[in-house]
């Protein structure tokens, strides 16, 4: 039996919930033609949690256009992935939360250029926490205090849609 046929099997069982990995989806194709706005997701991986004395280490974003008719994305996916060197050593909890090492951001830094350029494009943020993660970006670069934030934690009902949390 193959990997997937024993996923498919435990997951009939009502006692099992099989997470598979998500294959990502870098074009979306065209779109109705109609107008788009430009959505921008983030995730920052930080030394801790207050964002006036810890520091960013990871920042991930993902921008795609999404068709105003439709609500679906459209077109490219712009991807950005980069690890920042916090200058001081990655608390124990941070890496067994975060998997991120001191070598893995040891001498890194965030392209600014590309993450300010990223963000100056887009007409909306996304965060799964964005209480959490808005203040961190803020701080680090003002591009992002000029934009419209949207939470992706707060703003949707989870359990509405068929989950047991958000």
């Amino acid at each position: 039996m193959n990997f997937d046929d024993m996923a498919d099997q435990l997951s009939a069982h009502p006692d099992y919930k099989v997470k598979r990995r998500l294959v990502p989806i870098l074009d979306f194709g065209q779109g109705t033609g109609g107008p788009t706005k430009r959505v921008l997701i983030l995730d920052t991986e930080t030394t801790g949690l207050d964002s006036r004395a810890e520091k960013i280490i990871e920042l991930a974003m993902l921008a795609v256009n999404v068709d105003l008719q439709t609500g679906m994305p459209v077109g490219q996916v712009e991807v950005y992935e980069g690890f920042e060197d916090p200058k001081f050593p990655i608390p124990p909890e941070i890496v067994k939360l975060t998997g991120i090492t001191d070598k893995d951001v040891k001498g890194q830094s965030l392209d600014e250029f590309a993450i300010q350029d990223m963000v100056a494009r887009a007409d909306l943020i996304v965060a799964h926490n964005a209480s959490f993660d808005r203040p961190f970006v803020e701080r680090r670069m003002e591009v992002f205090e000029h934009k419209a934030w949207a939470c992706s934690f707060q703003g949707i009902n989870w359990k509405a849609q068929g989950l047991g949390s958000a």
